[in-house]
């Protein structure tokens, strides 16, 4: 699972902007790399490689809950068809963790993204896990 959903997002991802000496990007603490394309919203041309340097760097470090919030900012700009995955993705990663966000949020994307198809009891069921 986790390979297909890597190979979606890079499916979607421009190439990472080129590592250069100092620079800022790749030194930056994510919470600031974050900060500089939440305001871009979902124009998604802008903000694929801020987020490819994101999920680059939160998988580098092995931060589950960084690589999550990479995966929910995906979902701002994807089709409901990767939604889902990068869903499955939040979920796999954070099904253990304590925060307010995880895993809280990919189970409500799943449900809204069911709930848009049509298929309501399986929607419901995503909501109260």
């Amino acid at each position: 699972m986790l390979f297909v959903c890597a190979g979606l997002f890079s499916a979607y991802a421009q190439p990472s902007p080129p590592k250069k000496q100092g620079d800022s990007l790749w030194t930056m603490p994510l919470k600031d790399l974050r900060k500089i394309y939440l305001p871009l919203d979902r124009d998604s041309l802008a903000v694929i490689p801020y987020l490819k340097v994101y999920m680059d760097r939160a998988k580098k470090g092995g931060d589950s809950i960084e690589i999550a919030f990479a995966y929910m900012d995906m979902i701002w700009i994807s089709p409901d068809k990767v939604k889902m995955q990068y869903a499955d993705s939040i979920i796999l990663f954070t099904e253990h963790k304590i925060h307010t966000h995880f895993p809280a949020f990919g189970y409500s994307t799943k449900g809204q993204v069911l709930y848009y198809e049509g298929r309501y009891e399986d929607a419901l069921k995503q909501y109260i896990q």
